[in-house]
């Protein structure tokens, strides 16, 4: 893929703690629609005119490149245990 020409690049980090497992279609639809839920990232560095500035992949990946993406993001998000409640005392 042809590398970012948005001005000013937005340093994205992908991967890290996250409050809940995301889905593999919530992944799937903010590629392929990426203004459906912004990242907690401040507004106007990574929207123009209410929209995301990240361009849509719907019509330049298959289906097949997707779904590796999915993969790939979820083996780096990771859920935090909950503490376990001692019920001995």
């Amino acid at each position: 893929m042809a590398a970012p020409t948005v001005q000013p690049p937005v340093p994205v980090l992908l991967g890290g703690e996250v409050p809940h497992k995301l889905s593999d279609a919530y992944l799937a639809t903010s590629m392929m629609h990426p203004s459906f839920e912004l990242a907690p990232y401040p507004k106007e560095q990574i929207t123009s005119g209410g929209h995301s500035r990240m361009p849509a992949y719907t019509d330049r990946m298959t289906v097949r490149q997707m779904a590796d993406i999915v993969v790939f993001l979820q083996e780096h998000y990771t859920v935090p245990r909950e503490p376990q409640v001692d019920l001995t005392h």
